[in-house]
């Protein structure tokens, strides 16, 4: 962390930050397309439980990634 200048640590959160916008925005149109199928009732024809299994991967991934960032950056001073 010695060599990690101000404008290196400013990347890097913005870089985990837009990264986890991305994973919330393309879970939530899992969502919207799990919530269709639902109204619908086509579960199967909308592969709603792969969908779910999909968006739990990517929040599990991406929950993570938050936490480990979270740890980094309470190192800094």
């Amino acid at each position: 962390m010695a060599n990690l200048t101000p404008a290196k640590l400013a990347e890097r959160a913005r870089a985990e930050i837009s990264a986890a916008a991305d994973a919330l925005l393309r879970t939530n149109a899992l969502l919207v397309v799990i919530k269709k199928a639902v109204d619908e009732s086509n579960l199967d024809g909308l592969c709603a439980h792969s969908l779910i299994e999909t968006a739990l991967e990517l929040t599990g991934v991406y929950a993570e990634r938050a936490d480990a960032e979270a740890d980094f950056f309470a190192e800094v001073h």
